[in-house]
């Protein structure tokens, strides 16, 4: 394979594949625990008494093991003996998401010591951690350290022998909050840490921290030493007070599309009301029991082609559902088998007759039949029965569809609800090898779309989350861990809605919404999923009890709301979902605020209050009431600032102020249903101008006659042919040397028919910066049949992989070509 800069000063790389070779890397370990490091104790006793007895655990070196801890009983409290140097660990649980950390230290310094006293919250050290930590040292500093250990700020204290100090750390790990208390006490005379007591670092009282790890795997205490330091007592308390279902997102690139589930399968003359709604995409069947009427014969009415023809040219993106069981080869009767799991114990004869049918319908209607369907969905609520025999049906259904449609999208079966158990089972049985999305069906029955929910036993236990977005979270932590390097596994949700008051009778009302708040929810649940990364979400759905329409195809509100959000929010292109603080003034409770960058200077802003919506239109706060909201940006119109409420069709304007990299807008109304505003802002995070901020002093990029030489463009400081654009799209600095990790590389696919392009980029890249297009002969290029995706690889980098058809072309060129601010 060779790798060749072609034509770097109009900002692009070609690369040319001449001889392809497959290579893969073990999958990375983690190991997760605590090790004292040099100078530490090499034994000591720690006391614990979680739930009022006392649990003990001794270390002699290695790593301190605490027993019989559980995250969940509320609040514990520790004590390390030492009479001079120590080291604690308490190990937590990754859905404790506010902490309270505080401690007393009693440090005597001498002239020439070194004491020091850390309290921190450590989650994992695979490189994408972060950890709070104070430090006390001898020069009467309060440091703050990230995780490398780099002081960041600092706070001067008076220190004259022995000093005594009681620190607390507060954070939120949903929104990556921190707040860090000290102040000077006295032994024997602890007092309450309170808000005067806040420290101010860098002109802040509240310091945010953004990171690409969404949980904390592990809380920590780390280290103390000095002549005769030790911690008298350490406590880690949940803060119950805490009920906000707010998560503010790591950054990430998605490719958005609104879907709608229960098409007319049959009927064409729906599609266009289908379309009217806004969604781009359609959820349909056609079951294998309607395929096969009699054993060995495959077939459809022509009205089903007739339905197909008309949904292609509509230009619908077409997901079906390959399901469910069939009596001509079922060996139990579906009457004795739990709901949906009628796969189960069927033996090999209804396997093998369920993969002939969805290799037919690939045939059919796939890249080798008409060209109309790519994505496959295979089953449909499994979870009632065993994984393991789920999977097994997967493989064999996935192995049947290649053969046929080569070019396939492989969905494996939503599961109902948010059963976390059931989906690692399937990953353990090697589901993330067989597809490249996992979808789920978060209903919430009557309660808020970022609420937990959970009717019985789903999967997992209520009190290990606070709230949906940790269900998000830790579904994509599994799918992660479970996923082939280099391989990265979409999260879609295939159904999701709620019944109206008016539903049928089945449905109980207790559990039912209004058709207001139908429409509520319906914006609320599709911008909170774009925020956690699912990139597809399908509403359940188009009439019925569940519907956005009545069944004589007159709208209800929610019809009319997905199709504002769709008017606003781009589709199918890509859209980065920024880790942006958001504060108001005066604070609303549970405040969710969601900021989609859609290019390099253009950002929409989501707001709303969580909780349960109301029908008043709108409703709560006071419709009267407005807010200033401040934003960590830079906005360059402060002026007639446009602002639109998805729900009423209400437009307002706003005015704001900016200064320091934040802007205040300024009366904005917060309601139950989302508002958004469309903002104009400088210097964005990974844009080219920002870069430049970062890298050259402003007495140089005032100076017009260095352009060319120093800070533009195309000025090239390294002198290995990389200019300045392209540096800061890989997330280098002007001088920094480029290695061949960073540079596009091109490779087959396993297999074989496939070229791919990987290469790393800054992982704050604005949309659409980094176009990838393929070409035979050098002179025409384009985008089709590209497929790209972008999955995280470190905390500042993450990884682009497109791939092409290779088909039975020769060679194939690829480019990445880079637009200009």
């Amino acid at each position: 394979m060779n790798l060749s800069v072609v034509d770097n000063i109009r900002g692009w790389y070609l690369v040319s594949i001449v001889l392809a070779c497959l290579t893969s890397d073990a999958a990375d370990t983690f190991t997760a625990g605590f090790e004292p490091a040099e100078g530490y104790p090499t034994s000591g006793s720690i006391v614990g008494y979680p739930t009022g007895s006392n649990q003990w655990s001794t270390w002699t070196g290695g790593q301190p093991q605490i027993a019989n801890w559980n995250a969940r009983n509320g609040a514990y409290s520790a004590r390390l003996y030492g009479t001079s140097t120590g080291h604690i660990a308490w190990s937590g649980d990754a859905k404790y998401k506010n902490v309270r950390v505080e401690g007393f230290a009693l440090l005597n310094f001498s002239p020439s010591g070194t004491g020091r006293a850390d309290l921190g919250l450590i989650s994992d050290d695979d490189g994408l951690a972060w950890q709070i930590a104070v430090a006390l040292h001898e020069d009467g500093n309060l440091y703050y350290r990230d995780a490398d250990g780099i002081q960041l700020a600092a706070d001067s204290f008076t220190v004259s022998g022995n000093v005594y100090y009681h620190v607390a750390i507060e954070a939120d790990f949903r929104t990556r909050l921190a707040r860090i208390y000290a102040k000077q006490a006295y032994p024997g005379l602890p007092s309450t840490l309170t808000e005067s007591d806040l420290l101010t670092f860098q002109g802040e009282s509240e310091i945010s921290f953004t990171t690409e790890c969404p949980y904390a795997d592990l809380l920590g205490m780390d280290t103390i030493s000095g002549a005769e330091g030790f911690f008298d007592t350490i406590s880690v308390t949940p803060n119950t007070g805490a009920t906000g279902t707010f998560s503010m997102p790591a950054s990430v690139i998605i490719e958005p599309v609104i879907g709608l589930g229960g098409g007319g399968k049959y009927y064409t003359s729906g599609i266009p009301f289908e379309q009217g709604s806004g969604a781009t995409a359609l959820r349909f069947h056609y079951t294998w029991e309607e395929v096969e009427e009699t054993q060995g014969v495959l077939q459809l009415p022509s009205s089903a082609y007739s339905y197909m023809n008309a949904l292609e040219a509509s230009g619908m993106e077409l997901l079906h559902i390959l399901a469910y069981d069939n009596e001509l080869y079922n060996t139990i009767p579906r009457s004795q088998l739990p709901n949906f799991g009628w796969y189960q114990d069927q033996g090999a004869a209804f396997v093998a007759g369920f993969a002939n049918y969805c290799g037919w319908m690939a045939e059919t209607f796939g890249s080798l039949g008409t060209d109309q369907m790519h994505y496959w969905e295979i089953w449909n609520e499994q979870n009632s029965g065993p994984a393991d025999q789920y999977v097994a049906l997967l493989d064999a259904a996935v192995t049947s569809i290649l053969v046929e449609d080569p070019d396939a999208f492989i969905v494996m079966g939503a599961v109902s609800r948010t059963p976390i158990d059931y989906i690692e089972e399937c990953l353990q049985e090697g589901a993330a090898d067989l597809v490249d999305a996992i979808a789920f069906h978060p209903y919430r029955e009557g309660h808020a779309p970022e609420d937990t929910f959970n009717p019985g036993n789903y999967g997992y236990d209520p009190e290990e989350v606070i709230c949906y977005a940790d269900e998000v979270e830790q579904i994509r932590r599994l799918v992660d861990e479970y996923s082939p390097v280099g391989k990265h596994i979409e999260l879609w949700i295939t159904e999701m809605g709620y019944w109206t008051t008016d539903a049928d009778p089945q449905y109980p009302k207790s559990l039912a919404v209004s058709h207001d708040i139908l429409a509520k929810y319906l914006l609320r649940s599709y911008l909170q999923n774009f925020a956690l990364g699912v990139s597809r979400v399908y509403w359940y759905n188009i009439v019925e009890s569940f519907g956005i329409t009545y069944g004589s195809q007159q709208p209800r509100p929610a019809y009319f709301a997905m199709g504002n959000l769709a008017e606003v929010f781009p589709q199918r292109q890509e859209v980065r979902v920024m880790s942006w603080p958001v504060s108001t003034s005066p604070e609303i409770p549970d405040l969710h605020a969601y900021a989609f960058q859609i290019d390099a200077q253009t950002v929409l802003l989501f707001l709303w209050q969580g909780g349960e919506a109301g029908d008043e239109t709108p409703a709560r706060p006071n419709y009267w009431d407005k807010f200033d909201v401040t934003i960590p940006a830079t906005l360059t119109q402060t002026q007639s600032i446009e602002g639109y409420d998805l729900f009423s069709n209400i437009h307002f304007t706003v005015s704001a102020s900016t200064s320091g990299g934040q802007s205040v807008i300024e009366d904005v109304p917060v309601w139950d249903s989302p508002i958004m505003i469309e903002l104009t802002a400088s210097g964005l995070p990974g844009t080219f101008s920002a870069w430049q901020q970062e890298n050259f002093v402003e007495s140089q990029l005032a100076d017009s006659t260095l352009e060319e030489s120093l800070w533009g463009a195309q000025a090239e400081l390294a002198g290995d042919g990389v200019t300045n654009r392209m540096r800061q799209h890989f997330g280098l600095t002007p001088y920094q040397a480029v290695t061949s990790d960073v540079l596009p590389s091109v490779s087959l696919a396993e297999d074989g028919k496939r070229v791919e392009m990987h290469y790393r980029r800054d992982n704050k890249t604005p949309p659409g910066d980094g176009i990838i297009e393929w070409s035979e002969d050098l002179s025409e290029w384009n985008t089709d049949g590209v497929s790209t995706s972008v999955m995280p690889l470190n905390s500042t980098s993450e990884q682009v992989k497109a791939d092409i058809k290779f088909g039975d072309r020769n060679r194939v060129f690829l480019r990445l070509t880079l637009p200009e601010e």
